[in-house]
């Protein structure tokens, strides 16, 4: 395709915007589970790695990448709670 065309796209695509993983990991778990979480999520000298592996531990499957994005406030959790 061409530039024109791929962002022409753009305008068709669907605007609504599945939960963000994290979210609906947060939204599942306990009360004392969650706030330890996001403690974690909030501590800059904490990787994103080292929040993955503890949680897939835990039997949470989560990627870094995921765990990055919603830490940056660049996944959809601020357009769904407008």
């Amino acid at each position: 395709m061409s530039l024109v065309g791929d962002l022409k796209d753009l305008h068709e695509r669907p605007t609504t915007r599945h939960s963000c993983l994290m979210r609906t990991i947060l939204q599942g778990l306990i009360p004392t589970d969650r706030e330890a979480l996001l403690e974690v999520l909030a501590n800059t000298n904490i990787s994103n790695a080292q929040i993955s592996r503890t949680l897939i531990v835990n039997g949470i499957m989560v990627k870094t990448g995921t765990i990055g994005k919603h830490r940056k406030q660049d996944c959809s959790c601020n357009v769904l709670e407008r």
